[in-house]
């Protein structure tokens, strides 16, 4: 019979056998190993931990998670198993989550050498690299942390004039918990945000803006601030801001990076009712109008498909009201308040009209087609049909904005930049490239360019920055990681020249008393190789991109 420290010491064996094996790369006989001596003693906490962080290694994670839930429920005070916890949402990009499970661990094992360092590694995802915060104690930084958001939402999305307002306020005071105050952060924050993009509401031209710790910051506070109420309350809150359809890339990593449970309602209302609203009360055109009609429903569609969702259509909320708050009720947990009998929507905010296209409508005949097929997939009950002939739609748009350019007066002067990436295996070549499109707004432009995880180490990347001769001034270049973390920036009122080499015939950097970051483009084919840091480079080559602001003067 096998004695305690007998059993202790095969255990012992096993667990350090499997720790040489994961050097060796072999995962699956260093899972077999720790599974034996978990087998032996389910009673050793770090055991669960190690198999955890296996089973990541081969991108199992719902088993880790299983796994960790499970040697936690059955042992709350095991330090190790909060760890395991901590590291599988932090390779999740759940930084936020990661932070709250660290904090545990922290007050079950306070001597732990470890913690505070992971702790301050995985705070560096929430916050600028110059935050005081990470200077503090680890318990400074974690009541810093903790900033009291709602941890429960219900968003609603959906084009500007398609009953977005008369939903939010409907949802209020029936189990969900309005924003507090005016004007709204978080419309004065989307606004600000799509202002760094170079663009506005009405605007069709829009450059992916990376998650960066400072922006998801920015939310957070935003939503801080319109809820400041609601964050220790129990019911979720409703924020709804027709913006947001095109900037939920950034609230997806904002829930992710701090854990908070999130619904979707995507309000869909028939677009030629949407654009003729918009020209009474703004004066655009029916085409520019279908347009963004397209591109908020489609972007909105796309970027909640992973979150519970219900898509409703404007008429449903008019025809009974009741029915849609019963139907939101059923997306988040815990919303038990009565439907009061009296909730009605005034049938008067339905000015859309005869949906027969007047002359000017059918003008844009391609675009009304598409918008209308939309309008029905967004109708469809069925998920994947709907899902499907979105991602067609969407296709069919690039596809027309390609070819039609959309006529100066919808998109105004274009232009393309490209991003080339090479490795010691290889050279610049269009297959390792990057091309994206960018409007010219009284001759600026921002763009960023993404960069995928390449095999072998990067060696170089060559910016090409138009696509004809003109001086380029260029404003700013910033470099993002994977995690849309930034990496380096350099910018033309920082001071020191711009760090980049001519690399095409026709491209000359102008001297510095020229003025900062000035290009001469004298052919159709301006390219600079980008002098960046090894640990820069480094970085890119798991993945990130390479944003750029530029002021473009084409010459004859």
């Amino acid at each position: 019979m096998t004695t305690p420290d007998g059993l202790l010491n095969v255990v012992q064996r096993l667990h350090d056998e499997a720790r040489q094996v994961q050097q060796q790369g072999d995962v699956g006989l260093e899972e077999l190993l720790l599974r034996q001596a978990l087998e032996l003693m389910p009673q050793h906490r770090g055991l669960y931990p190690a198999l955890a962080r296996c089973l990541r290694q081969q991108e199992r994670m719902p088993e880790a998670e299983v796994l960790l839930t499970r040697h936690l429920a059955d042992d709350p005070q095991s330090a190790p198993g909060w760890i395991g916890l901590a590291e599988l949402e932090r390779q999740r990009g759940r930084w936020q989550a990661a932070i709250d499970h660290y904090g545990r661990a922290l007050a079950l094992d306070p001597g732990h050498g470890g913690l505070p360092r992971a702790l301050r590694h995985t705070a560096g995802h929430l916050l600028a690299a110059d935050d005081p915060r990470l200077d503090g104690s680890p318990a400074e930084l974690l009541a810093s942390l903790r900033p009291g958001l709602p941890q429960r939402l219900l968003i609603v999305l959906g084009m500007h004039r398609s009953g977005t307002s008369a939903l939010a306020g409907l949802l209020a005071g029936q189990g969900w918990r309005p924003p507090v105050g005016s004007p709204s952060q978080l419309l004065l924050t989307t606004e600000a945000l799509l202002e760094e993009a170079g663009s506005r509401w009405d605007d069709p031209r829009l450059q992916p803006l990376a998650p960066t710790p400072a922006r998801l910051e920015r939310l957070a506070e935003a939503l801080q601030a319109d809820f400041r109420s609601a964050a220790t309350g129990d019911g979720p809150v409703v924020m709804k801001e027709p913006r947001q359809c095109r900037l939920q890339p950034l609230w997806n990593g904002l829930i992710a990076q701090r854990g908070l449970t999130a619904a979707i309602v995507l309000l869909n209302r028939q677009p030629l009712a949407v654009a003729r609203s918009l020209q009474r009360r703004d004066g655009l055109p029916p085409g520019r109008a279908l347009l963004l009609w397209l591109q908020h429903q489609l972007e909105a569609e796309r970027h909640s498909r992973h979150l519970p969702r219900l898509r409703l259509d404007y008429q449903q909320l008019l025809a009974d009201p009741a029915a849609v708050v019963r139907a939101c009720q059923t997306l988040l947990p815990g919303v038990v308040a009565p439907v009061e009998a009296g909730g009605t929507i005034d049938r008067q905010l339905d000015h859309g009209g005869s949906t027969t296209p007047t002359a000017e409508e059918a003008s844009d005949g391609e675009l009304l087609q598409l918008a209308l097929g939309v309008y029905g997939a967004l109708n469809d009950p069925d998920e994947a049909r709907c899902r499907a002939a979105c991602d067609q739609a969407m296709a069919a748009l690039n596809d027309h904005l390609r070819r039609l350019s959309l006529l100066n007066e919808q998109l105004g002067q274009r232009d393309t930049a490209q991003l080339f990436w090479r490795t010691a295996e290889d050279d610049f070549h269009e297959a390792a490239s990057r091309r994206c499109s960018y409007g010219l707004e009284r001759g600026n432009a921002a763009v960023q360019l993404p960069l995928p995880a390449v095999a072998a180490p990067l060696t170089g990347l060559r910016l090409d920055p138009a696509e004809q001769p003109g001086l380029i001034a260029v404003q700013q270049l910033v470099c993002n990681g994977r995690d849309g973390d930034e990496l380096w920036r350099w910018h033309a009122d920082a001071g020191p020249p711009l760090p980049v080499t001519p690399a095409t015939p026709g491209t000359r950097l102008l001297p510095p008393e020229a003025g900062v970051g000035l290009l001469l483009a004298e052919d159709a084919d301006p390219g600079v190789l980008l002098d960046l840091p090894a640990a820069v480079l480094q970085a890119l080559g798991q993945g990130g991109s390479v944003s750029l602001a530029v002021r473009l003067e084409p010459l004859g």
